[in-house]
C-alpha cells in the first residue's frame, strides 16, 4: 500500500475498497491471492474479507479446494441504485426542461435518501428565486414537497420506518412538525397523486410535486415545480400547474418502463 496516505483518508476504508476493486476484475480469488495483489497483511486480509461476507458484499466460492471469494449479491442494490440515477437524470432533463418553460416555474428532481431528501437535478429557464432548497444537500421530508411525493407512495412499513427515523424541523409556521399529522397529509397525496407545499420551506415560496414509478410500480423519485406563492393563487392556475406536473411524472415514470395508473402503485 502507498505510504504517503492523507490524513484525511481512513487506512481500513482504502484497504476494504482496495479488495473490493480487486475483485471486480478477477473471477474469485483466495485469501492470498487477495492479499499478494492488494498488498495487505493476510491477517488484515482475512477480518476484511470475513466482514465483507458476513454482510453479502462477498460470497464465498465453496466448489474450488481453496475457499475463494468473489463479489456477492448485495452489490446489486448500488449497482442498481446507480443505473437508475444514471438513466433517470438523462431522461428526466428534456421533460423539466419542457415543464419549466410550460409553468415558467424553476422544476426539481428529487429523490428520498435515507430519511431525507435530495434534490439531485434542476431547470430554471432562466427563473431566479431568492430561495431554494440545495442541490445534492439532503434537507427534511416535511418541508420538500418531492419528498412528501415519494413518501406517501411507500410500502407502508417502508414508510413508517422512514418517518420513525426522520427529523421534522420547523421552517416556517406552515410546516408540519407532528408526524401523526403528516401521516395523514401523505394519505391525502397519495389521494389526490401531487403534493402542494403552501409556504413550509420557505415564506413566499411554493411547490407542486409528483411521484415517479419505475418498470415494477414502485416510486424511485419525485418532479416538481417551484416558484413565488403568488402564481399559486388562482384556482384555474393551480389547476394548470398541477396538470403539468403530474403530466411530466407520468412520462418519466413511462420513459424508464412504466406502465401502469399511479393511482395503482406503490402500495
Amino acid at each position: 500500500m502507498p505510504k504517503d496516505i492523507s490524513e484525511n483518508q481512513v487506512p481500513a476504508v482504502r484497504k476494504t475498497f482496495s479488495i473490493l476493486e480487486y475483485l471486480l476484475t478477477a473471477d474469485g480469488a483466495t485469501i492470498k491471492d487477495i492479499s499478494a495483489n492488494c498488498q495487505i497483511p493476510p491477517a488484515s486480509t482475512m477480518r476484511i474479507v470475513k466482514t465483507l461476507t458476513e454482510m453479502g458484499y462477498l460470497e464465498q466460492n465453496s466448489e474450488k479446494t481453496a475457499a475463494s471469494y468473489r463479489i456477492g449479491p448485495s452489490f446489486l442494490r448500488f449497482y442498481q441504485k446507480a443505473r437508475n440515477s444514471i438513466n433517470l437524470q438523462a431522461i428526466a432533463k428534456p421533460e423539466m426542461e419542457s415543464l419549466s418553460h410550460e409553468t415558467s416555474q424553476t422544476s426539481q428532481l428529487a429523490i428520498l435518501e435515507g430519511s431525507s431528501v435530495l434534490y439531485i437535478m434542476v431547470s430554471n429557464n432562466n427563473v431566479q428565486l431568492g430561495i431554494m432548497a440545495p442541490l445534492d444537500s439532503p434537507i427534511p421530508i416535511n418541508v420538500s414537497a418531492g419528498g412528501k411525493a415519494i413518501c406517501a407512495y411507500l410500502p407502508e412499513e417502508e414508510k413508517l420506518s422512514v418517518l420513525k427515523r426522520a427529523a421534522l424541523p420547523s421552517y416556517t409556521a406552515n410546516t408540519i412538525t407532528d408526524k401523526m399529522e403528516l401521516l395523514f397529509r401523505l394519505s391525502e397525496v397519495k389521494k389526490h397523486g401531487y403534493e402542494f407545499d403552501n409556504e413550509e420551506y420557505a415564506l413566499g415560496i411554493c411547490c407542486i410535486a409528483a411521484p415517479i414509478f419505475d418498470h415494477t410500480g414502485k416510486v424511485i423519485a419525485a418532479v416538481g415545480i417551484t416558484g413565488p406563492s403568488s402564481k399559486y393563487d388562482s384556482e384555474e392556475d393551480f389547476s394548470k400547474l398541477v396538470a403539468a406536473v403530474q403530466k411530466t411524472a407520468a412520462s418519466i415514470s413511462r420513459k424508464i418502463g412504466n406502465s401502469k395508473d399511479s393511482s395503482m402503485q406503490g402500495s
